[in-house]
């Protein structure tokens, strides 16, 4: 399992941020790509991040 918390240090984007968890059978894909999930994100879609 991997962990993660980030916050944005930024006034205009107080609100910011995101935190991941990722477990090899949740978060990443047969591709192996990783999907991060955006805290305070206002019910977006994760983010995919793609292996080059």
């Amino acid at each position: 399992m991997y962990a993660a918390i980030y916050r944005s240090t930024s006034q205009t984007f107080s609100n910011s941020g995101y935190i991941t968890v990722l477990y090899n059978q949740d978060w990443v894909d047969r591709d192996e790509n990783i999907y991060v999930p955006q805290w305070a994100s206002q019910k977006t879609y994760p983010v995919k991040l793609e292996r080059v």
